[in-house]
């Protein structure tokens, strides 16, 4: 079964980071329960939700350190899933001293900015505490660069 609301992340080959599913499967799971159950959104709604965070590199048409919104979402009606696309800065997290620290900040802003334009009931003051809940001793414990079989899942949205 799918669930209500998914992260995946995306990248052209030469930017693709070695990020375990058991980030992307923990973080999925916060959401749901932290911040979906909490403020009584998107749970029972028809579509399912995909966050898709995609990695860049700098570019003419990208120079930023900061994640940005790049399309309006989309509806794929076969799957009944609503997407709701995001670049992050590639080079900010392969030159981070802790990769998966910064990794977390980044789908930390996207969250941000994926409640603050389509779910005012979640505010910034929430999410600020809510994130403190987060296991980062858990989290920085995952194996990273992981190993490729670990890889795949991060990156592959299952309800296709």
């Amino acid at each position: 079964m799918t669930k209500k609301f998914n992260i995946r992340f995306s990248s052209r080959d030469k930017h693709k980071l070695p990020i375990s599913y058991k980030l992307v499967e923990y973080l999925e799971d916060f959401v749901i329960e932290n911040i979906l159950k909490e403020k009584k959104i998107i749970i029972h709604a028809k579509s399912n939700i995909l966050l898709a965070l995609m990695f860049i590199g700098q570019s003419k048409e990208y120079e930023s350190n900061l994640v940005e919104s790049v399309l309006k979402p989309y509806y794929v009606s076969s799957e009944n899933l609503k997407t709701y696309d995001y670049i992050l800065p590639y080079y900010s997290i392969k030159e981070a001293t802790n990769p998966i620290e910064r990794i977390l900040e980044l789908v930390f802003d996207s969250l941000k900015l994926f409640f603050s334009e389509y779910y005012k009931k979640v505010d910034e003051a929430f999410l600020d505490e809510t994130w403190k809940k987060l296991d980062k001793n858990y989290l920085l414990g995952i194996q990273y660069p992981a190993v490729n079989r670990d890889i795949k899942n991060a990156y592959t949205y299952h309800g296709y």
